[in-house]
């Protein structure tokens, strides 16, 4: 009796764990759920500022890829651990990738592209 109690509680750490592991990870988040606030491109500067449109989601970081003229930015979020930047998002970075003429939110999986600039 005593080796299937100790089996189940086992088994229960380890889903906590994994549930624990599942929720802190960040994901690359949809682009209908972020709001543009402002977005600057210059031949010396890019700045992307917006925030989450859901109370829960905290910024969590960024990747840009650029690909004939066009910016593609995937904003990466998640619920846990609470963050600082909560749901703010605030990218600026030296433009290295020359002219842009288009800035795309990149969705994750097969999710829609969001054109954000002009």
């Amino acid at each position: 009796m005593k080796k299937y109690m100790l089996i189940g509680a086992i088994l229960l750490l380890l889903i906590v764990i994994g549930g624990g592991a599942y929720i802190s990870r960040s994901k690359i988040m949809n682009p209908d759920n972020i709001h543009v606030r402002e977005i600057t491109v210059t031949e010396k500067d890019f700045t992307f500022k917006g925030d989450f449109m859901d109370a829960v989601s905290q910024y969590k970081g960024y990747k840009l890829e650029y690909d004939h003229q066009i910016l593609y930015l995937q904003i990466k979020g998640g619920i846990f651990p609470p963050s600082k930047s909560r749901g703010s998002i605030d990218i600026s970075v030296p433009n290295s990738f020359g002219e842009i003429r288009e800035v795309q939110l990149q969705a994750g999986g097969s999710g829609a592209n969001k054109t954000v600039w002009p």
